[in-house]
């Protein structure tokens, strides 16, 4: 046993009944973090080492000792040096030949490790949920064979059931048009074993669509073969609907105007030589970073002369005014 004690953290102890002299292995005394020299074992002693949260063990114990039952928990113990250790307690009792129990054998055994590591996963999980829940309204897995096992947010987003959305129910609430193309993309990229991302129209609860990316990507084993897939879908209509042009949405800003001239790198003489637009009012129009509320006809001309020479302008919905090269 002491060879045993010496490469895990592992304690046995003993207690004589109806006496309740305590019997502590080496190792049990390396568990508390006591020293045999200086400390006689005792139930007094290791009660005073259980985290106040976990004594209510006691009167368990006191409850097995009158029964003759197994005790099998996980405890947590404070050493003397302060340190927090999760002890697995595992008990037994020896009848004699009445019956009539007259010791109680068990072990210690240091699973601090094993906590640890499941705080490490819940920590994990939670902050997964959180990054989905701040990146992608949408999460699924899929079986090996790519049909849909669980999703989450859809039914928010579409007002499909669950029952339904599985397997390839959620095809259903695909654009017609799109529909056919994403079963045979996300085939493809089964049949590959790649990473997937495809740009689909979604049918909403009120019966509109609005354009999401899907990404999913293949979850393997040790071997290689594939698990399962898991996914996301991100809302990327915005970026669908626009760039409009701004002389859709009724003019163009002096802050564009100076932006697309820098983009062609003209000087205000060289935007008005193309235009025929005067330079003092050319700088005028360049003063607001608004849209310019007067000078339609040479908003106007300077927008083609801009558009002409290889600048982009553009207005997104939910954004500003802006020009880019085109």
């Amino acid at each position: 046993m002491r060879f045993i004690e010496e490469r895990i953290p592992l304690g046995i102890f003993s207690m004589a009944l109806p006496s309740r002299k305590v019997r502590w292995s080496a190792g049990m005394f390396r568990l508390l973090g006591l020293d045999p020299a200086t400390h006689q074992p005792s139930e007094e002693m290791f009660h005073a080492l259980i985290h106040p949260a976990d004594l209510g063990p006691r009167a368990e114990i006191e409850l097995s000792l009158r029964n003759a039952m197994p005790l099998h928990r996980d405890i947590r113990i404070l050493n003397p040096k302060g340190q927090l250790r999760w002890v697995r307690v595992n008990a037994e009792f020896l009848l004699d030949d009445r019956g009539r129990p007259r010791r109680l054998v068990g072990s210690f055994l240091d699973v601090s490790a094993e906590y640890e590591a499941r705080q490490l996963i819940k920590a994990s999980q939670r902050r997964f949920d959180a990054m989905a829940a701040a990146c992608a309204p949408v999460w699924w897995s899929a079986g090996p064979d790519g049909r849909i096992e669980w999703l989450e947010g859809w039914e928010e987003l579409t007002g499909q059931a669950p029952e339904q959305s599985r397997d390839w129910g959620w095809v259903a609430m695909l654009h017609p048009d799109d529909a056919e193309r994403v079963v045979a993309e996300r085939k493809t990229a089964l049949e590959a074993g790649g990473v997937c991302e495809i740009e689909m129209r979604v049918r909403l609860r009120d019966g509109g669509y609005r354009w999401v990316r899907s990404r999913s990507v293949p979850v393997r084993d040790d071997a290689g073969e594939i698990t399962e897939w898991v996914g996301g879908s991100v809302d990327i209509h915005a970026s669908k609907e626009w760039p409009v042009p701004s002389c859709a949405t009724g003019g163009l800003t002096g802050a564009q105007i100076r932006g697309g001239r820098g983009i062609v790198n003209w000087s205000v003489k060289q935007l008005s030589e193309a235009t025929c637009v005067p330079v003092s009012t050319i700088r005028r129009i360049e003063e607001f970073d608004g849209f310019v509320g007067s000078h339609a006809s040479a908003v106007e001309k300077i927008h083609h002369a801009l558009v002409r020479a290889g600048a982009d302008f553009v207005t997104p919905p939910n954004g500003k005014p802006a020009v880019r090269p085109a």
